[in-house]
């Protein structure tokens, strides 16, 4: 799936989390089970680039395999589709919590983890700067911060069903986004009453 895919199947999740939360019942088990394999064999790839490019570090010449067009779309992949992660788990959390029940948070917060791990090795390499050259660390870094600013944006959506604190980046900033929304709700419904 594309890296924008990835986002658009988040904003989806976000905007329609409380309907997911209120109808988790009727998620069949498989489709759990599923998610957790497709995202662990995804972080098992990005776990590969990410260590060949730590050990290229040092290395006095790249390996092709390691050139630029090939590497780009992956360390792309993990960025944007940390907002999915995160997104994801949030709902899951909501579902669980709606339904009493330990079925999607445990297998959602295990690939959160996993997802947390492969962000934090590639900000190391963009830190380190041997490996990825400043003008591809700047664009990525843009990218990870546009990707930030959506994802707290999004877990508006989700937050009046759990606290989504933990999965915000700034969680000032997504309460402010959630705190927005509401209001814009409010507004909306008293001109529908009116």
């Amino acid at each position: 799936m594309h890296a924008r895919e990835l986002a658009e199947l988040g904003a989806l999740i976000a905007v329609n989390s409380r309907v997911i939360a209120k109808g988790a019942a009727w998620l069949p088990a498989k489709l759990n089970e599923e998610y957790w394999a497709a995202s662990k064999c995804r972080l098992d790839r990005w776990g590969r680039v990410l260590v060949q490019l730590a050990n290229a570090a040092g290395q006095v010449e790249i390996p092709a395999t390691l050139a630029w067009p090939r590497v780009r779309p992956v360390l792309e992949e993990i960025l944007v589709s940390e907002l999915l992660t995160r997104l994801w788990t949030a709902t899951a959390c909501a579902c669980d919590a709606s339904s009493g029940e330990e079925d999607l948070e445990p297998v959602a917060r295990n690939i959160f983890a996993g997802h947390l791990d492969a962000r934090r090795r590639l900000l190391g390499l963009l830190a380190d700067g041997r490996v990825i050259e400043l003008p591809e660390a700047v664009k990525l870094n843009h990218l990870r911060r546009k990707v930030e600013r959506w994802t707290d944006m999004l877990l508006a959506h989700v937050a009046p069903a759990i606290n989504t604190g933990e999965f915000a980046f700034e969680k000032e900033r997504a309460k402010d986004f959630a705190e927005d929304l509401d209001f814009e709700a409010a507004h909306a419904e008293r001109r529908l009453t009116s």
